[in-house]
């Protein structure tokens, strides 16, 4: 509910944007924060070697709170002639846990298959905190990666994290923390999440060198600001998609399928140069809208836990209240 508010606050506020054609532009400058609170655009259920023995190999990474088991099937299909490993379902991994420690899984994975099954290249692809597990991975092309491909991902820190991070001390020094955990709790957000309170974190990313990394990154995005996906000579700016989910919707866009794709692949990611223009001019008004959105959804939501505790509060002592008047009324 949260995130549709939040996204619904959004679209309406841009709503000027031209829909439809899939755009973007290489970053030009610097950045900071990560994340996506919402049970966003996850694993596959299965890991499917396509093309056991073929030396390449292509780890999908999930977003925050696990999902969609079918959300990778477009890219996988565009993707047959490569060894397929859904990092989500490896023993240990935890969609809500440490960022670092499920970046560190990915990495022994990575290297045990590199060594055991003989990679000779391997392809990173994460959509939302997925990207930032990859980053965080400190995988290089010494250890064969040679692509990253990220979808919405907050590489930098996520300033939605932050904001829930903030209304949740807040929410506890009123004495509201559990009635704002349960109303987030449907958006599949947790104040608490180790997840969560990496994402909060700051931090800037640098591609690794020798690794051809790429960060897709929509005007829409509800969750991830253009400082929580920038990453300097990678990024491209998109105006949607609009039809499938805006934060890490990509994969499943057929106009930018073709474009992650080639990502993947390593070759030459072709937008159109107008309408990437055209985005890069409008960051900044969609950067300010998704933060004005995001501050008056914080205050409705502190303000409905805070009311929340008051009522439970006002009903606890008049239920005691009720109990005892029996009691009252004998001994007078």
């Amino acid at each position: 509910m949260a995130v549709r508010l939040l996204l619904s606050l959004l679209l309406v506020a841009i709503a000027v944007l031209p829909c439809g054609t899939a755009v973007a532009l290489a970053d030009d400058g610097p950045s900071r924060l990560l994340s996506a609170t919402g049970p966003l655009r996850p694993s596959a259920t299965v890991e499917r070697p396509v093309s056991a023995g073929s030396g390449t190999a292509v780890f999908f990474v999930g977003g925050y709170g696990g999902g969609d088991g079918d959300y990778w099937d477009r890219l996988k299909a565009a993707l047959p002639d490569r060894q397929h490993v859904d990092v989500d379902q490896l023993p240990g991994y935890d969609p809500r846990g440490s960022i670092d420690a499920n970046g560190t899984l990915l990495a022994r994975e990575v290297r045990r298959r590199v060594r055991e099954d003989d990679l000779d290249s391997v392809a990173l692809v994460g959509v939302s905190m997925g990207g930032a597990t990859i980053a965080r991975s400190g995988l290089t092309a010494a250890d064969n990666v040679r692509t990253e491909t990220m979808l919405g991902s907050p590489v930098n820190g996520s300033t939605t994290a932050v904001a829930v991070r903030a209304g949740g001390r807040i929410a506890t020094a009123l004495g509201a923390h559990d009635e704002l955990a349960a109303l987030l709790r449907p958006s599949g957000a947790g104040i608490d999440d180790p997840a969560m309170v990496d994402l909060a974190e700051a931090r800037r990313y640098s591609p690794p060198p020798g690794v051809r990394v790429t960060q897709f990154w929509s005007v829409l995005d509800p969750l991830v600001t253009h400082r929580d996906a920038s990453v300097t000579g990678a990024e491209l700016r998109t105006l949607g998609p609009i039809a499938a989910n805006p934060h890490g919707g990509h994969a499943v866009d057929p106009r930018y399928l073709p474009a992650v794709v080639d990502a993947v692949r390593g070759g030459t990611v072709r937008i159109d140069r107008d309408e990437s223009r055209l985005a890069s001019a409008l960051t900044p008004l969609a950067d300010g809208v998704r933060l004005l959105a995001l501050g008056l959804l914080a205050a409705v939501l502190l303000s409905l836990a805070v009311v929340l505790r008051s009522t439970a509060t006002v009903w606890v002592w008049g239920a005691i209240g009720r109990a005892v008047e029996p009691v009252r009324v004998w001994r007078s």
